[in-house]
């Protein structure tokens, strides 16, 4: 484009803007107008009934006012109850729970009081062969299976057959099951295994020192062992040995059963049992606490004196110093059981009674 034509075009636009100007105006106000002659004329009916006729006034019809519908409220409904079925109130019933006892448990309720099961004899088994006058310990082993505990103020009761020279309502003394007990003085294992209550299901040894019959044959004694109330006896049970030769008469002077006095043995009815083998004396007896007494002697040349030592098996022994009368048939004598107290011991055998104004032997 040359550049003539290009000044002549801008003078053409100029005017070609101002009048596109002028006639905006000119339409914007008449739009104005119209809009303001229209807010407020009435409104013309959407559908006129009558067209106006043409060089008259326009004729209007005017329409009712628009009033909404009146709505009636919903009538209330009725509200009807169905009436529930008539429910208890819930009852609590406890939950029970059992628990079940066990074989044992039950075996137990069951079982009567007292009932002893024998185990074994551990010593002297029946038909068991002494000499005549021997003296042994015999031990049995029983189970408790009753309900009720044994203790140590239950009682050892002779109850017939051959004595043994053994002992008679006497407190009676349970050990652990295989203690190991001697006939010597100084035997801790009398102290030390001794149990003092067996509850049900325990084992236990029970221990008795004995002494053999005279004569020859089958010899059998029965023992029993009564609860504290001296009525309910929790068992039974009996010694059978062999003795197996008969001796007329009792070896040695001390040799057999006494009838004697201490305050250790506080007449308890039972017997010093004695057995002399030549100058040498072993012995026992039983206090009522059902505690056993052992003795280890000598004697003089002439056997009428014994010296030696004596207490219960698990103590290492007091002094004694024993001599007989002129009889042999009583003796008297004393003891000293501590550096501080000594006692006259006398006894007496044969139906002889016991020497008790001349009981003390002078030291």
């Amino acid at each position: 484009m040359s550049g003539h034509e290009h000044i002549a075009g801008g003078c053409n636009r100029d005017a070609w803007m101002q009048g596109l100007l002028s006639r905006t105006a000119f339409f914007s106000g008449a739009v104005l107008i119209a809009m303001i002659l229209s807010s407020c004329s009435p409104t013309a009916p959407a559908n006129p009934q009558t067209s106006p006729v043409a060089g008259s006034s326009p004729q209007y019809t005017l329409s009712p006012p628009i009033i909404a519908p009146v709505t009636e409220p919903p009538a209330t409904p009725t509200i009807t109850r169905t009436a529930r079925p008539t429910q208890k109130a819930p009852t609590y019933t406890p939950a029970v729970i059992v628990t079940a006892a066990s074989p044992d448990q039950t075996a137990m309720e069951t079982r009567p009081c007292f009932q002893a099961t024998f185990i074994e004899d551990v010593t002297y088994r029946d038909g068991a062969r002494v000499s005549p006058g021997e003296i042994f310990l015999k031990i049995w082993r029983f189970r408790n299976d009753g309900s009720c505990e044994w203790s140590y103020t239950d009682r050892l009761d002779f109850v017939g057959g051959e004595r043994f020279s053994g002992p008679d309502d006497v407190k009676i003394r349970f050990f652990e099951e295989g203690t190991d007990l001697d006939l010597e003085l100084g035997d801790r294992d009398w102290s030390d295994g001794t149990v003092y209550h067996v509850p049900p299901g325990a084992t236990v040894d029970i221990a008795v020192v004995l002494r053999a019959p005279l004569e020859e044959g089958r010899h059998r004694g029965y023992w029993r062992v009564l609860a504290e109330d001296g009525e309910n006896a929790s068992m039974q049970f009996y010694v059978d040995v062999e003795v197996l030769f008969t001796l007329e008469e009792e070896k040695g002077l001390w040799s057999g059963e006494w009838e004697h006095e201490t305050h250790l043995s506080e007449r308890s009815g039972n017997p010093l049992v004695l057995h002399q083998d030549g100058r040498q004396i072993e012995g026992f007896y039983y206090n009522s606490d059902g505690e056993v007494f052992l003795i280890e002697a000598s004697l003089s040349s002439d056997e009428m004196r014994m010296e030696g030592s004596f207490g219960e098996a698990w103590q290492a022994g007091f002094p004694f110093i024993l001599e007989l009368f002129p009889n042999q048939n009583a003796f008297h004598g004393l003891y000293n059981d501590s550096s501080f107290s000594s006692g006259p011991w006398c006894g007496s055998r044969n139906g002889y009674a016991v020497p008790i104004g001349e009981c003390l032997l002078e030291p």
